[in-house]
């Protein structure tokens, strides 16, 4: 029997706050640097634990851990964000937990002979909700610990030139916190508890290591990840306390959890010299927790190309230089964005409506240099001087990139951006952007017309000029 006794403690304080750095056109007396908001957090984390390990028999060994964690956590003060409930100021800030958790795990490792192994476990494990859940959340909504059930089953095989895994898993989960593809008011993802929700899959695993230098390592993931009986609460225009929509879709998958990932790395090694080429599989997945098609980021395969040379210096032990060149094969993909609904009413009845953005990786890059290339090459802004002029534009053109795609019929975009940034305007956070210039706007216009075509329908959904939530 061996077995081993240990704890530990930390606190963290942290205090947050804002200033006002840059106003435009403002109307009274305001000091330099003044400060809006500020709150201050304390956490205070202790945990004590015991570990054994028995050896039932030759090869089979038994182990066991206990956990206790006990975690007290303040927050006090003002939020950086506008309470839209009372309509009245910044949001309070009043947050006073105690958690205890007890978080034990057992299981069993066979080791079968030189080169098998056989292992399972089951564990619990508590989570406290971070800093984040708590001030980027929605409003009418507190968070609460979550609670996970974990049962894993696993297989391994090595040699000398050969690496085999399995590993069976399901993870129950009790209130976990999930994304729900939302932003808040200030463009940080959201999260929610989901009162019961599953993570169950398959991992596999496999290597090759030869002596002429070659090598080969390959995993994937197939899992399903649903979150049961699940009741989408909307609100009409996403405005908090307003009308509700409930929603009863059952089982839907969990928001980012696509079903299947596959991760393939080729390489070679010769001397002190090395190359290899790695690849990424991504399925299929939602950006919220509805199953909306509307909300779907597409599959996707990239791959990097990587070189690196190892050599020595009289000075350190050892120095390497390397060259990446990532997505080696120019595709475009979509591997992260947001999502939301809410509901408005027609004739009485109450319609839904889906809106995404999405971070299109290569391409969007390329557009937005290309944009601003223009803009400065055409004496448009200054680029030494009218820094929140380059902010005002980059925002413009990623929103118009965003209609353009998903094409005039579908003005769900201009709709989130005028809902989101209308309540941000009495944040004095974005006073230090100012407003969009018209020239600037036109501008833009034509920077899309000479890279994408007509932008006449664009211009119809997008009234010129006024503060940055009239043009939004």
């Amino acid at each position: 029997l061996n077995a081993s006794l240990g704890g530990g403690f930390n606190r963290y304080e942290g205090h947050h706050f804002g200033q006002v750095l840059w106003v435009k056109d403002y109307i009274g007396e305001l000091a330099p640097n003044q400060e809006y908001y500020r709150n201050k957090g304390t956490k205070n984390d202790g945990n004590i634990y015991v570990k054994a390990d028995y050896q039932l028999a030759n090869g089979l060994n038994m182990y066991a851990d206990m956990q206790y964690r006990h975690i007290t956590y303040q927050i006090q003060g003002t939020n950086d964000k506008w309470n839209s409930v009372t309509n009245d100021g910044l949001q309070r800030l009043d947050i006073d937990e105690k958690f205890g958790f007890f978080n034990p795990k057992v299981g069993l490792s066979w080791q079968m002979d030189k080169n098998q192994r056989l292992f399972g476990s089951f564990s619990v494990a508590h989570k406290e909700p971070t800093r984040n859940n708590y001030t980027d959340g929605k409003i009418l909504e507190h968070p609460k610990q979550e609670r996970l059930l974990d049962y894993e089953l696993g297989y391994t095989y090595a040699n000398s030139w050969l690496n085999l895994g399995a590993n069976l898993y399901y993870m129950d989960y009790k209130d976990q916190l999930v994304l729900t593809g939302e932003l808040n008011e200030i463009g940080e993802p959201m999260a929610a508890n989901m009162p019961d929700s599953y993570r169950m899959g398959v991992e596999l695993m496999a290597g090759i290591r030869t002596d002429f230098g070659f090598s080969w390592d390959v995993n994937a993931t197939w899992s399903r990840n649903r979150i049961q009986n699940f009741t989408e609460i909307l609100y009409e225009n996403e405005e908090a306390g307003g009308d509700r929509l409930e929603i009863h879709h059952g089982d839907t998958p969990i928001a980012f959890s696509p079903d299947f990932v596959l991760n393939n790395c080729f390489g070679y090694e010769y001397k002190n010299f090395e190359v290899s080429l790695q690849s990424q599989y991504v399925g299929k997945q939602y950006m919220s927790n509805a199953c909306q098609e509307d909300h779907v980021l597409d599959a996707y395969f990239v791959s990097n190309l990587n070189f690196s040379y190892s050599f020595k210096l009289p000075w350190v032990k050892s120095a390497k230089v390397g060259l990446t060149v990532y997505n080696l094969f120019n595709e475009e993909y979509e591997n992260n964005g947001y999502a939301g609904s809410g509901f408005y009413y027609d004739n009485g009845e109450k319609v839904r409506y889906n809106y995404a953005g999405y971070e299109i990786n290569d391409y969007v890059n390329d557009v937005c240099r290309v944009l601003m290339d223009y803009l400065v090459r055409k004496g448009h802004i200054d680029p030494n001087t009218h820094r929140h002029s380059l902010v005002d534009c980059l925002l413009m053109s990623a929103l118009l990139h965003d209609v353009y795609y998903e094409g005039p019929n579908r003005p769900s975009t201009l709709f989130r951006a005028r809902e989101e940034f209308t309540p941000i305007a009495r944040n004095a956070e974005l006073y230090m952007y100012g407003a969009i210039p018209e020239q600037i706007i036109d501008a833009v216009f034509q920077a899309i017309e000479e890279q994408m075509g007509d932008a006449s329908e664009i211009k119809k959904l997008a009234p010129i000029p006024g503060s940055p939530s009239d043009i939004l």
